[in-house]
């Protein structure tokens, strides 16, 4: 919804294609055009702007040097914009012949309170283009024609430059190597493609605010086969792996970790060169898994691609058919909801992928409803449903397999979660454990040169991801690993915060009802500064997101979070910590103590 009811002004930005990519230098006399049109974002302020030149009508077109020197006034139908994807007649007369062809949309521009928000150009053609916000608060206030807000777009472009100037390298995704999806089991006589473009015909719509599908790739359609086996050990490894194969003969594999069907599960995808007859064994030689095969089958599926506007993350919504190849009449039909991907230059808080999922999933639950379709959200499996097949139906269980499982439920109702709109919308997903040396007390020790591997480990994924200008140890556990991943990534800015979630250092002690910082001002200036936040251990996670917040309102550019173990037992966040933590070093069960604490157990 619009933050503010007064309307606003807005323009379609055009200039010379040097202004993006740099290839020339900027001149006095290079022309911009205003483009006068009516507001186009969905929201105010968007993420992400589309705008279709047919639609523009009439407009009030200006054209200026970039010192601000008229040279013409007209008016342009908005479909006679760029008829080829090259200027118009009716523009080139305007700028001239010799500025015309390199003439692009530079940006859309909108007023707002304190000046104008720029949205880059990041694709166009002769039917539409896109934009996507650069500026977090409104540039150079004045009259547009005075262009004080040509400079601080620019240099907003010019920031984000390799994101912007390459192709969709300004999509990136938060919570990596981690699937959040969302289950409605639907009736299996339903006809999903009509079910499917009827959603996307309300998506188009704007019957979900805020919402539109994903540019320029709205509809994907599927068909394959998919083998899927259940990973049944070791305890670490429980989940399963699920092979598709590719036309080139090679098959793409995903695994996912989950003792129980949830939001939240790990994943891996891969491509991998098996023949069809050696999956099973694949997975025993190679990877070691214990595993039991499942009745394959076939799946119709066809994905709809929902973009936020306001946010730019992109959620996929899927209307899939799944019938076993050994008998089609077993059918699996349900609609699922996933997080993608985000299409944003502006960093958001993950969490509020969560809130966004949850409002589209209750509209979505309701749009089913309506028809007839579903009437509660879960996270039932594939999985599931095959173990259920196969307790009804053992016969249909594939040759050179043991006799399958129990299933989790008695019958497909049954397996059901009690869950409803009302409820608990997230549960964390099950992770791989690590072995850490526990002495099967409950507690584990680490000893020096254990340490040393994990900060080393730790230290390669940051070299990966870029080096951090400030690197803030949580005092007192986390200062000793800060330092000594100071000297592996050869950091000088060290700082330190204490900030303690219980009430002294011995085991199981007491939490505080919140993390308190003890000196917030010990951060010192992190203003546009790329942050690490280091600790020895997290256990609810609450401690290592309090100081991440404390950099973040002091106006650190980047904040990413290190530690060197998650007591997984005391996790309480909503995902994984694997979702929530940049760099984790190991993940154990219980208690540890570190090498430097002597005989004195830790406060997690």
């Amino acid at each position: 919804m619009r933050s503010y009811t007064t309307p606003h002004g807005a323009w379609v930005v055009l200039g010379g294609i040097h202004l993006l990519n740099g290839i020339a230098p900027r001149r006095p006399d290079d022309p911009i055009v205003l483009i006068r049109v009516a507001p186009q974002e969905v929201c105010v302020p968007s993420t992400t702007v589309v705008i279709h030149w047919d639609t523009l009508g009439t407009c009030l077109v200006t054209a200026l040097t970039s010192q601000g020197t008229p040279l013409a006034t007209g008016r342009i139908d908005g479909s006679a914009l760029f008829p080829d994807g090259i200027a118009g007649p009716a523009v080139r007369t305007m700028i001239g012949e010799a500025a015309a062809p390199g003439l692009v949309p530079l940006c859309y521009l909108a007023e707002h309170p304190g000046g104008y928000h720029a949205y880059a150009q990041i694709h166009f053609s002769p039917q539409d283009a896109c934009f996507l916000r650069t500026t977090r608060e409104p540039v150079g206030a004045g009259l547009v024609e005075e262009l004080r807000w040509l400079n601080p777009a620019l240099s907003a472009h010019a920031d984000s430059a390799l994101r912007l100037n390459n192709h969709r390298r300004y999509f990136h995704t938060h919570f990596p190597g981690t699937e959040l999806e969302y289950k409605y089991n639907i009736t299996p006589r339903a006809d999903i493609w009509t079910s499917a473009v009827t959603l996307l015909k309300a998506l188009r719509e704007g019957e979900l605010p805020d919402c539109r599908p994903e540019y320029r790739n709205e509809l994907q359609i599927n068909y394959f086969d998919n083998h899927l086996f259940d990973v049944t050990g070791p305890d670490s490894e429980l989940g399963y792996a699920s092979f598709i194969p590719t036309i080139d003969g090679r098959h793409v594999l995903k695994r996912k970790w989950c003792t129980e069907d949830t939001f939240a599960r790990r994943e891996e995808i891969a491509v991998i060169d098996v023949a069809p007859d050696g999956l099973q064994d694949y997975l025993r030689a190679e990877l070691g898994l214990q595993v039991r095969a499942m009745p394959p089958f076939r799946r119709v599926r066809y994905d709809i691609q929902c973009e936020s506007m306001r946010t730019g993350h992109v959620y996929g919504i899927f209307f899939d058919h799944c019938s076993l190849l050994e008998a089609p009449d077993v059918v699996l039909a349900q609609c699922e909801m996933e997080y993608l991907r985000s299409r944003s230059l502006l960093n958001r808080d993950q969490d509020e992928v969560l809130v966004e999922m949850d409002r589209i999933s209750l509209w979505l639950q309701d749009h089913l409803t309506q028809r007839g379709l579903t009437k509660q959200r879960t996270f039932y499996s594939k999985r599931t449903f095959l173990r259920e097949v196969l307790a009804a139906r053992p016969e249909l269980a594939p040759g050179d397999s043991p006799c399958p499982l129990q299933p989790e439920a008695t019958s497909m109702s049954d397996a059901l979660p009690a869950q409803t709109a009302d409820s608990e919308p997230h549960a964390a997903a099950a992770l791989p454990a690590t072995a850490n040396g526990s002495n099967g007390q409950g507690v584990t020790h680490l000893t020096w040169p254990r340490m040393e591997e994990l900060v080393s480990r730790i230290a390669v994924a940051i070299r990966d991801d870029g080096a951090p200008q400030t690197l803030i140890a949580v005092l007192r556990g986390g200062g000793i690993p800060a330092v000594w991943l100071s000297h592996q990534l050869g950091l000088r800015d060290v700082r330190g915060v204490e900030v303690t979630h219980t009430v002294d250092d011995s085991t199981n002690a007491a939490k505080t009802a919140q993390p308190v910082a003890v000196n917030p001002a010990s951060l010192g200036d992190v203003t546009g500064r790329d942050v690490l936040i280091m600790d020895d251990v997290a256990g609810t996670g609450h401690t290592l997101a309090a100081a991440a917040r404390l950099a973040t309102d002091a106006g650190a550019r980047r904040v990413r979070t290190a530690v060197c173990v998650v007591n997984e037992d005391n996790w309480t966040g909503r995902l994984p910590a694997e979702a929530t933590v940049t760099y984790i070093g190991t993940i154990t069960h219980g208690w540890v103590v570190f090498p430097w604490e002597g005989n004195d157990e830790h406060e997690h």
